[in-house]
């Protein structure tokens, strides 16, 4: 199954410096959601939610999708705040792992043969709308972390080597 993840594709990403053949990348997304969905795919937009801290507070106009973008009734849409993620991780994987023994039941149904039923696929788009929510929150959390100040290398106090020389040879 085909499937597409649109990530942050909002109003809020238009403030700021101008974004590089921003009208060139919608255009490539609609074509590449409008082929997805010709072959039964999945199209999955993932919309930033935060606090007053910038523009991508919900219901507020930074927050909503580009108005550009081609959206269909059957798209999905992810809401995602980036919270501690490493507790965001733990939830991930628990609630990744509740979810094993339907894996088996939809595949013991044939559900992911061919084109698969309509259940393994809205199974498989929620779980892969999670998946990468997860990694979108991982990349943002290390981009943000990596802007802080290094500490200083404080290497310890020097180890003490033997002063009796090696008699045996390796």
């Amino acid at each position: 199954m085909d499937a597409l993840i649109v990530v942050d594709m909002q109003v809020g990403l238009l403030n700021g410096q101008p974004k590089h053949d921003l009208h060139g990348v919608i255009e490539r997304i609609n074509q590449l959601a409008a082929k997805v969905r010709e072959r039964s795919g999945v199209v999955i937009f993932v919309q930033h939610c935060s606090g007053a801290e910038d523009d991508f507070v919900p219901d507020t106009p930074g927050w909503a999708l580009l108005p550009e973008l081609n959206r269909a009734a059957a798209d999905i849409v992810i809401r995602k705040t980036l919270n501690d993620p490493f507790e965001d991780y733990l939830a991930y994987l628990r609630a990744s792992h509740t979810l094993v023994e339907r894996v088996y039941q939809l595949e013991k149904a044939h559900g992911f043969e061919g084109a698969g039923s309509a259940e393994s696929r809205q199974f498989t788009a929620e779980r892969l709308a999670a998946g990468v929510s997860e990694l979108r929150d991982m990349i943002v959390t290390a981009w943000e972390k990596s802007a802080m100040p290094v500490p200083p290398y404080n290497p310890g106090p020097p180890i003490p080597r033997s002063t009796v020389p090696r008699t045996s040879t390796y």
